[in-house]
């Protein structure tokens, strides 16, 4: 599990995007990550929408998906 835990950490260091969560730090013993904090998860507020969502914005959040993919796709190696 640890180096499992060691090769996710070394890959997520790597990531530099404004689309994709950020690593601040983690602590090998626990295999515990601090991570950029994102209030709700976008399938969470995707099936339970607190405000009505256009299609407009579905469209731009999907646009912003795939930058995020283009981007992990293109590195070398790919994530």
């Amino acid at each position: 599990m640890t180096h499992i835990f060691n090769k996710e950490v070394e890959i997520w260091y790597r990531l530099d995007h404004p689309r994709i969560v950020k690593l601040y730090g983690f602590h090998r013993e626990s295999l515990t990550t601090v991570m950029e904090i994102m209030e709700c998860s976008l399938k969470k507020f995707l099936k339970d929408p607190p405000v009505a969502v256009s299609d407009k914005m579905k469209l731009n959040w999907a646009i912003q998906i795939a930058e995020g993919v283009e981007y992990l796709h293109g590195l070398d190696p790919p994530v």
